[in-house]
This record gives structure tokens, C-alpha cells and sequence, in this order.
């Protein structure tokens, strides 16, 4: 739940900056025209007391190099081609937006989680009621439709006529395009 709420933040950090439309691509991938933009990343440590401690990493694409040598395994966009008057100011103040979206969030999310994941759902799912590859750690993939989420953040795949539930830590999720091949590949899984 908590990567999907950050997720929910970080695409309003993202409209309050002037990108329009981010969606969410479960349960950690934010995207503008289906294309990743930023990513969230969180991370529990239990320390020496009886509380558990989380750190989140949100990763922005705010302007990548034209001379990039790595070639990521999805499709991606930048701040820079969205934003042509992109500047270091502009990066800090994403920053300072991005700061306080997440700080909100997890001064909400404890009292608020059902109405933090009916805005996933409503405003920011990417996948909702679309054609996607859900591929497990073993390297088996099945076609379904997504069917949004459970209570707890788990992604709903209908797969052949059965209504399938998954966690974020035994899967990958790919839309899938027209020729039901994940969308922005050439058929392989990255």
C-alpha cells in the first residue's frame, strides 16, 4: 500500500510541476503517455526497537543525457522533453514539490488508506481494465486483464475467465499492445 500512495504523491508533485496526466503503473512506476518517467522504491528496516522503519526513494527522469549509453528495458520519457524550459531551478522546486506531496501522504495515509487507494484507482491506475503480461520471479508469464486492486494493494489479473490476485514481490506487470506483446518492446521481456 505504501508504494502505491507514494505513487499517488509523486504523480501530483508531478501535475503541480506542469506534466500532464501521470499514471501509475502498478505497484511502482509512474508514467506520462506510457512511458516511465520516475519510480519509487521502498525499503522496511526493522531497528533495534519494536517499530519497523521504511526509507523511499523516488527516482525522477528530469533530463537524460543525449550520449546515454544504458538502454532501459522500458520505454521512458523525461521532464526535459516534456518541459522544454526545464532548468536546475526547476529540478530543485520538482524536489521541494515532491517533498512535501510525500510528506502529506504519510501524514494521511494512516487515517485515509481506503480513500488513498480509490484515487489510485480512479484517477491514476495506467492499467486499469487493460490487456496485460504478469511475469513471475520464474520466469512464467500469463496474459490477463487487469482488473485493478485488492484492499491491500495487490494487482487483480483476470486470466482466462479466472480472476487471479498478486503481490508486488512475485511479480513483474507489462501492458500489453495490439499484438499482445509488452507495449514498447519488441516482443522480449526486460
Amino acid at each position: 500500500i505504501l508504494s502505491l500512495a507514494m505513487g499517488v504523491a509523486v504523480a501530483k508533485a508531478l501535475e503541480k510541476a506542469g506534466i500532464p496526466r501521470p499514471r501509475l503503473k502498478w505497484p511502482n512506476d509512474v508514467l506520462v503517455d506510457d512511458r516511465k518517467i520516475a519510480g519509487i522504491l521502498i525499503e522496511t528496516a526493522k531497528i533495534e526497537t519494536d517499530r519497523t522503519s521504511v526509507i523511499i526513494g523516488v527516482g525522477v527522469n528530469y533530463h537524460w543525457p543525449a550520449d546515454a549509453t544504458e538502454n532501459p528495458d522500458q520505454p521512458w520519457i523525461d521532464v526535459a522533453s516534456i518541459n522544454k524550459n526545464a532548468t536546475e531551478a526547476g529540478r530543485n522546486h520538482l524536489a521541494g514539490l515532491l517533498l512535501n506531496e510525500c510528506m502529506a501522504m504519510c501524514e494521511r495515509l494512516p487515517r485515509e488508506i481506503d480513500e488513498v487507494m480509490n484515487e489510485f484507482q480512479t484517477t491514476y491506475d495506467a492499467c486499469a481494465d487493460e490487456e496485460v503480461s504478469v511475469i513471475l520471479d520464474d520466469g512464467q508469464r500469463f496474459n490477463g486483464r487487469a482488473r485493478g486492486i485488492t484492499a491491500t494493494g495487490e494487482m487483480r489479473v483476470l486470466i482466462e475467465g479466472e480472476e487471479r490476485i498478486f503481490n508486488s514481490a512475485e511479480i513483474s506487470l507489462r501492458k500489453l499492445d495490439k499484438d499482445c506483446q509488452p507495449a514498447g518492446t519488441t516482443g522480449t521481456v526486460g
